[in-house]
């Protein structure tokens, strides 16, 4: 781009072929300088959702052993912040959980007969 330049400022080629050699790249560089601020806020919100991913992993890394001294209130409570809904049919139970990236692999569905039992009786 720059010997393009100076061979304009030489007087070697015309403004149209310095144009015809220059435009494509200025439309490409403002198209990128365009995107910067969208991929920054996409960043941003990863990192905010790495954030809260951790938080949500350290509050709940000791529930299990928590649980039993909660009472009924507090245990309902998690129960619904964390649950999307709860399907019973005649032969299975379906728990939707809302999505949380750290839990979304094969190894953690529940696709067998587990013996489910409910977490509040």
């Amino acid at each position: 781009m720059d010997k393009t330049y100076q061979l304009y400022l030489a007087d070697k080629i015309s403004s149209d072929g310095f144009g015809v050699q220059h435009k494509p790249l200025e439309e490409r560089m403002a198209q990128l300088n365009d995107e910067i601020p969208k991929r920054q806020s996409e960043l941003d919100l990863l990192k905010i959702d790495n954030l809260a991913t951790h938080s949500v992993l350290d509050q709940t890394t000791d529930l299990a052993s928590r649980w039993d001294n909660m009472n009924r209130e507090e245990q309902y409570s998690i129960v619904e912040a964390i649950t999307e809904s709860i399907i019973v049919d005649q032969k299975e139970v379906t728990i939707n959980f809302h999505y949380l990236p750290f839990f979304h692999n094969s190894d953690n569905l529940a696709t067998q007969e587990q013996g489910f039992m409910a977490a509040i009786n």
